[in-house]
């Protein structure tokens, strides 16, 4: 019995005494009699350890490791020991309480764009940026230029996938690291020399390509009197031309012939011509339609107007059916702008509503579409126009508008022969009184081409505007 309990108690110490030589230290170990403190750090947090743990407390000649965790956006600045530097995160426990302190400051990196973009630029909001923080790019491209779609790059890795034909704001989050910033543009002018190329060009546009923001150059005249185009741009209402053209003083020859919205344009959604000539023919077999030597349709777009400038129509126009003509334009739901044109090509329709510049104003039934404004400036038309009722020099009829419609007739004329059996006007042949407090109508006109009774200039067919149309003639000596 005593044998047995020697051997236990010898056991027993045994026991203790390993479990004294392999114990762990703790936070609370009364014989860790140095205390460590760790100070607040401002956008970082800071703690020490001893072997993987935590420690506030520790003896004399212990290994520690100061742990520094930055918040996104900062780097380690300094670590100090009792405010001592130290380089790494290491340090001996000394025979006394230490203080731990550290700080942190932003990752700050540069922002460079490459200033050698060819057709457009890159601008950043910042030149240089932290860590995490959002910079926004604003890509321009120049005029007839579009950012070639997955170009955008930082540092070579894309970051905008698609294509940019105006300016574009794009975001990316800062690395910590520099970064450079470079970008590509593609020259989108469509030249123009021959007729298979124009063939070609109408045939994107009815495949639904709309040349928004972008340029087509006619370098050459195309078709000819023997030859001429019998293709149309833009032709359908979802298919409309929306881009510009310009002629740089060439001839398109049409041939034309068909039973919707008809011209060199059939449907101009904001589209711009400049310094082209039409001649041939345009022939429109369908009623409650629209034809015109440029443009049958001009759509609303949203605010943007369909824009003619220096362009002659010496095209026939003629309507076979109960549809609107016009030597430019057949009917205009949008607004549009036409300066220093001349029609002078005849202009007839078996319906109602011709004139030498656009037959027909109304309003677009588009959603949100508000009244077109309808501005003609120093333009004439000499061409021969004949309709059954509502014949116009400029502007065959002014329907239904909403208040607030402003209409601009500036130095325009007429010379040509206007025939109908009513409703003729020299410069407009019906103004409605369909806008809910009338329309904002000012005529300014050196020849109207057509006297009344009395020997006076007709100016107006028939002028039931709810407010007074303001016309002002200007003679030839330049006295209004």
């Amino acid at each position: 019995m005593k044998k047995h309990l020697l051997w236990t108690m010898l056991l027993l110490c045994l026991v203790l005494l390993l479990a004294g030589c392999g114990a762990k230290y703790s936070w609370d170990d009364e014989r860790l009699n140095y205390n460590i403190t760790g100070e607040t750090v401002e956008n970082g947090t800071l703690y020490v350890t001893r072997k993987g743990e935590k420690v506030k407390r520790a003896a004399e000649g212990d290994i520690l490791y100061v742990n520094l965790v930055p918040a996104t956006g900062y780097e380690r600045e300094s670590i100090t020991v009792n405010g001592e530097a130290i380089e790494g995160s290491q340090f001996t426990m000394p025979a006394g309480d230490v203080k731990v302190a550290a700080t942190v400051r932003p990752i700050v990196s540069q922002i460079t764009v490459d200033t050698a973009l060819v057709g457009g630029t890159v601008t950043a909001d910042k030149t240089e940026a932290m860590y995490g923080e959002t910079v926004t790019l604003t890509v321009t491209p120049e005029a007839d230029y579009t950012l070639i779609e997955r170009s955008l790059t930082v540092n070579g890795a894309e970051i905008y996938r698609g294509q940019a034909a105006e300016a574009t704001q794009v975001t990316f989050r800062m690395p910590p690291h520099d970064v450079r910033i470079t970008a590509r543009f593609r020259d989108t002018t469509l030249r123009i020399t021959t007729i298979d190329e124009y063939r070609a060009f109408a045939a994107l546009v009815n495949g639904g390509t709309d040349f928004r923001g972008r340029r087509v150059i006619i370098d050459a005249d195309i078709g000819s009197p023997e030859a001429p185009v019998d293709v149309m741009i833009g032709n359908a209402s979802d298919k409309a031309f929306a881009g510009t053209m310009e002629g740089n003083g060439h001839t398109v020859y049409l041939n034309l012939t068909g039973v919707k919205g008809i011209g060199l344009i059939g449907y101009s959604n904001g589209a711009t011509v400049r310094d082209l000539t039409v001649a041939g023919q345009v022939n429109l077999t369908a009623g409650n339609m629209y034809a015109g030597g440029f443009v049958g349709l001009v759509q609303w777009a949203s605010g943007r107007g369909t824009t003619l400038e220096r362009c002659v129509n010496e095209a026939t126009v003629n309507v076979t059916a109960s549809s609107n003509a016009g030597g430019f334009v057949g009917r205009a739901l949008g607004s549009l702008t036409v300066t220093g044109c001349e029609n002078r090509g005849n202009v007839t329709t078996t319906g109602n509503y011709a004139a030498g510049v656009v037959g027909y104003v109304h309003n677009s039934s588009a959603t949100g579409a508000g009244s077109p404004a309808i501005t003609v400036t120093d333009t004439v038309n000499t061409g021969n126009i004949t309709a059954n009722t509502g014949v116009g020099g400029i502007v065959g009829l002014f329907h239904k508008g909403a208040a607030g419609a402003v209409h601009r007739l500036t130095n325009v004329s007429n010379t040509g022969t206007l025939s109908g059996t009513s409703q003729v006007g020299g410069i407009v042949a019906v103004i409605t009184s369909q806008a809910t407090d009338g329309f904002d109508i000012t005529i300014t006109y050196r020849e109207a081409g057509l006297k009344d009774g009395a020997g006076e200039d007709l100016v107006v067919g028939a002028d039931n505007n709810r407010k007074t149309t303001v016309i002002t003639h200007i003679t030839d000596d330049g006295n209004i």
